[in-house]
């Protein structure tokens, strides 16, 4: 992958230097991933990005002269751009990628019929009257109702 590019840019010189480093304890720490969460509002998982490579174990003395001596030969090698380009760009396809398939569940485990019904008269009316001369859609929603049951069971899907 890109990670190993980040911390040494696929160059023999810089390699051994690290070499070098880590026999006196030291190294170079790929880059840490940075995950946000999205903002309020915003759909996804969220982007992830990377942080800048850093050094570990001793800061002085021969582990000093040696990770000078890393940055002047790094500041000549263009593959660490390059590499840390391509792990950002594989991180946004893996956020994409985790984006949509977060979705596509969401989409399959909210997929279920849903039984809804507007009367426009239920039986009563503003002034509390009821009675056979007050329309009333009532009976007709509840036989709509069974029917949807009805079709649920029969599918299955119930």
């Amino acid at each position: 992958m890109h990670a190993a590019d980040v911390i040494d840019g696929g160059d023999d010189e810089l390699k051994q230097i690290l070499t070098d480093l880590r026999a006196l304890g030291g190294d170079r720490l790929p880059p840490e991933l940075i995950h946000t969460a999205p903002a309020a509002g915003e759909r996804g998982a969220g982007t992830t990005t990377v942080g800048l490579p850093r050094w570990s174990g001793p800061s002085r003395g021969e582990a000093v002269a040696l990770r000078r001596k890393y940055a002047e030969r790094a500041a000549d090698v263009p593959a660490f751009a390059k590499a840390l380009a391509g792990l950002k760009a594989e991180l946004a396809r893996l956020d994409r990628e985790q984006t949509n398939t977060m979705w596509s569940r969401v989409r399959e485990a909210f997929d279920y019929p849903v039984f809804m019904a507007r009367p426009a008269a239920v039986g009563i009316t503003a002034t509390g009257d009821t009675g056979e001369h007050v329309p009333n859609d009532l009976p007709e929603v509840l036989a709509e109702w069974k029917a949807f049951i009805a079709s649920l069971t029969a599918d299955g899907a119930a």
